[in-house]
């Protein structure tokens, strides 16, 4: 409270209130302001005509009580309200009705006998401000101690937990190193075993009289194994050390010697594969007494890790094949379906009997396309027997030289304007294999090689016996194959960079190559871009069985 009775006799207000840097007014005992400082004409935005005469209440509306002193009512005397008695804290309103926390300070003051008051207003905006600030940060502590709190009694209770499963972990741990199904050996710092388990017994075949207190454990590592985490040792530090025992000493207290892969030899001289890891016994006070050493068999382990890996790159072969399926599969039906579609539709406008050559021109391309649809599923079924290595071979004997006739008059329909095929056979005509892999065989050289040639071109097939020996020439004058692509002309699905806008699935040269493997022959091509492709076969002849046919090739 700076409420302050005084009695000047003169006071030149007008100086004061124009030299002050504060907000400053004067009021009379009906809260009549009598004069105001140009500070608060800033403060309140009212010029000094609009405050005299007007009632404090205008500035500082809860100042007082409009029910008991209205604005307009001058009879009313100030003095008489508690606000005079002690500094408060009220609030300010300016001219344009904004309103902000204000501190009050009020000075009593007598002039001429009449009772006056020096009131001095300031605008705490920016304190009020701070003060919420402070109070919102220190409700963002509580809240923040508060989680932290709790984050504390949740670390509390997941620290007793894990100290309840360290203990259980333990209990656990005793327990399979009292009955441990592993290998386990114990040797003393000079690398001596002074403890081997049973089943240490029952992977080496050596009993604990043979080892313990006589080898150490050098008897049961390949030495090749050594030599190589000798060398790897030495690419990583630089440390080339000659001692085997010193490496694992200094390996295991590196804690370097942890899972490692080794071969075991067994006191028959066989081996297992062992996952070992080899670690130094401390005392109390930290100083190593020892080495404990564990292995396990893994020898299943790893063959089954060998056979899971050769099933998922077949799995992933086989994504890889059915995904190239459906490409190739979709874009390969597209044309002969079109055909098929359009040439249906321009067969039913042919109606008149002396349009038959028109509708017979049509049918043609509907068998052709229908032929055409059935060699891609054939190539797709064939490269899925392939895969599953369901290859059957049936022998037979046949005349070779009229099945080779018969497929090229079959494929006569599918040869390009001028195109010609000729064929020559040389020796008996019988042979003994199996004729429908060699019908396939044929076909798709053929087929490639009309597919591959230029209109008036001729296309030389030529087939022999000798020795009994099935040799089979297909050459044309085609397009060639580049030296890049001969690298890759087997591959499935693998198409030149000169036949991509050539109709086809890159299939035709992997059936022929695997069926002629199963058919125990040879496959050889010689070819040059722009001039031409020269594919020749050699296939056993023989009677016997399958398993003889090398014996008879020996002769090709």
């Amino acid at each position: 409270m700076n409420t302050v009775n005084t009695s000047i006799e003169k006071i030149d207000f007008g100086v004061f209130f124009k030299n002050t840097k504060k907000a400053v007014v004067l009021i009379n005992a009906q809260g009549k302001i009598l004069s105001v400082s140009p500070f608060t004409q800033s403060l309140f935005g009212y010029d000094e005509k609009d405050f005299l005469h007007r009632n404090i209440s205008i500035l500082i509306p809860s100042i007082v009580d409009s029910t008991k002193f209205p604005e307009n009512d001058i009879t009313c005397n100030v003095f008489q309200y508690d606000f005079i008695d002690e500094e408060f804290e009220a609030v300010g309103k300016k001219k344009d009705g904004i309103e902000f926390p204000a501190d009050i300070c009020v000075i009593n003051y007598e002039s001429d006998e009449q009772k006056q008051i020096i009131m001095y207003i300031k605008d705490v905006s920016l304190k009020a401000k701070e003060h919420l600030n402070i109070q919102k940060k220190y409700s963002a502590l509580e809240i923040d101690n508060d989680r932290k709190n709790k984050e504390l009694i949740k670390a509390n209770k997941t620290l007793e937990e894990l100290n309840e499963k360290l203990e259980l972990s333990l209990l656990y741990q005793n327990a399979i190193l009292d009955n441990a199904a592993v290998m386990l050996m114990v040797t003393n710092k000079e690398g001596i075993i002074k403890f081997f388990n049973p089943e240490a017994t029952h992977i080496t075949g050596y009993t604990k009289e043979e080892i313990v207190d006589k080898e150490t454990p050098f008897i049961f590592i390949d030495k090749s194994d050594i030599q190589q985490y000798r060398n790897q040792f030495f690419r990583e530090f630089g440390l080339n050390i000659d001692n085997d025992f010193e490496l694992i000493k200094i390996k295991s207290e590196r804690n370097l010697f942890h899972d490692i892969e080794c071969s075991i030899i067994k006191k028959d001289g066989s081996s297992v594969i062992a996952s070992v890891t080899i670690t130094p016994i401390l005392d109390k006070g930290k100083e190593i007494t020892g080495y404990l050493a564990f292995a396990i068999d893994i020898t299943d382990r790893k063959l089954i890790e060998k056979n899971l890996q050769e099933s998922l790159n077949k799995e992933r072969e086989l994504g890889e094949l059915k995904t190239r399926f459906v490409s190739i599969a979709s874009h390969e039906f597209r044309t002969p379906l079109s055909t098929i579609l359009s040439s249906a539709c321009l067969i039913s406008k042919y109606t008149r009997t002396e349009e038959q050559a028109k509708r017979d021109k049509h049918i043609n391309r509907i068998v052709s396309s229908v032929s055409l649809l059935s060699d891609i599923l054939n190539d797709f079924l064939n490269v899925g027997k392939i895969e599953e290595g369901k290859i059957p071979i049936k022998f037979s004997e046949f005349d070779i030289s009229k099945l080779s006739q018969s497929l090229i008059q079959d494929l006569n329909s599918n040869i390009k304007d001028g195109q010609k095929i000729k064929y020559s056979h040389n020796g008996d005509n019988v042979v003994y294999s199996d004729s429908s892999l060699l019908s396939n065989i044929l076909i798709n050289l053929i087929s490639n090689a009309i597919k591959f040639s230029p209109e008036n071109s001729i296309i030389v097939i030529d087939s022999a016996i000798e020795n009994d020996c099935i040799k089979i020439s297909v050459k044309d004058n085609g397009i060639g194959i580049s030296e890049d692509d001969k690298k890759h002309l087997m591959e499935r699905f693998y198409r030149g960079a000169n036949a991509v806008n050539i109709q086809g699935t890159g299939l035709g040269m992997h059936i022929v190559s695997k069926y002629v493997e199963r058919l125990n022959g040879t496959l050889e091509f010689e070819s040059q871009l722009n001039i031409g492709t020269e594919f020749k076969i050699k296939l056993p002849n023989h009677k016997e069985s399958l398993n003889a046919a090398s014996l008879h090739y020996e002769n090709c």
